[in-house]
């Protein structure tokens, strides 16, 4: 949500109204996510500390093999608020879930996002989640098979990124108002992908223009078409959800691989079926469609 430092005559006014609400996620952060504790994780990554958070479900029982959800926060938040954005605790809870939630330590504007990019000289955030799931893995029994990515804003581009770089290691990716194709992609491997974003998103927009930030190099139609050329997919279906929501799938890619775009009309830089999004002054928020509940859907479908 946030550039970087050597971009900032960019989008100042939208960082500024994001770091004037954090307060405000804060206080709701609790109430929204069900009463949702996380625990916090120091591990060495790259010669430096970082901090994912973890949420373990009701009822986890090591003897069985659990899936793992590694939820993405957007720039300037951090693992609690984004855990108040994307709401998975009462998923988790039903799927015997881990939900992980790592920090993101790359600066932009002085707040914490993610290197999506691949900004030679500054952290390692492949490394990162490579090196989360190591450590998760000698304390929990992970499901290797049902590894997910889930991003917001900033966590969707690096998801995106992901998606690229390790596409072995997930079974599924997620994104939600920041979806990307990396032109220097060169994924061997295909991961499924379900993405949302909103027609009236003034942070991501969703056209491509002058006054797009830097780090927002295509419109949302343009990377969807380049990850479907990518994969190969062969069918294409469109369907009308609702007065103001599209869906259209994509399937017959290569390693069976799958795409499904919402693209929504009413909507602006938000999560679909969660109003905090629009209380934080990012737009309008469609409730429409439930973007967590067709997240997890999507993953096991």
């Amino acid at each position: 949500m946030i550039i970087t430092g050597r971009e900032h005559t960019r989008f100042t006014g939208t960082t500024a109204r994001y770091a004037a609400h954090t307060l405000l996620i804060a206080f709701l952060a609790f109430w929204l996510t069900g009463c949702e504790k996380m625990d916090y994780v120091k591990i060495e990554s790259g010669g430096i500390e970082r901090t994912y958070g973890i949420y373990i479900p009701i009822a986890y029982d090591p003897a069985k093999s659990t899936p793992l959800i590694l939820d993405f926060h957007s720039s300037g938040s951090d693992p609690e608020k984004q855990a108040s954005v994307s709401r998975f605790k009462p998923i988790a809870d039903r799927a015997k879930a881990l939900v992980v939630r790592p920090w993101g330590k790359f600066l932009q504007n002085g707040l914490p996002s993610w290197n999506a990019n691949l900004e030679p000289g500054e952290v390692d955030d492949i490394q990162f989640v490579l090196d989360i799931i190591a450590h998760l893995q000698q304390s929990y029994n992970i499901d290797t098979s049902r590894i997910y990515g889930v991003g917001f804003s900033g966590g969707a581009r690096m998801v995106s990124r992901l998606a690229c770089e390790v596409p072995d290691v997930f079974a599924g990716m997620a994104m939600v108002a920041g979806l990307q194709y990396p032109d220097d992609c060169a994924a061997s491997t295909a991961v499924p992908i379900i993405a949302f974003h909103g027609k009236e998103d003034a942070v991501n927009p969703y056209d491509l223009t002058l006054n797009s930030p830097v780090y927002w190099n295509k419109s949302v139609e343009d990377s969807v078409a380049d990850w479907v050329v990518h994969y190969d997919c062969v069918s294409e279906n469109t369907e009308d959800l609702s007065g103001h929501v599209v869906r259209a799938s994509y399937s017959d890619c290569f390693d069976n691989a799958e795409i499904q775009f919402f693209s929504i009309d009413n909507a602006g830089h938000t999560w679909p079926g969660n109003r905090l999004t629009t209380w934080l002054g990012l737009g309008e928020t469609n409730m429409e469609v439930h973007a967590t509940r067709r997240i997890w859907s999507f993953f096991n479908r």
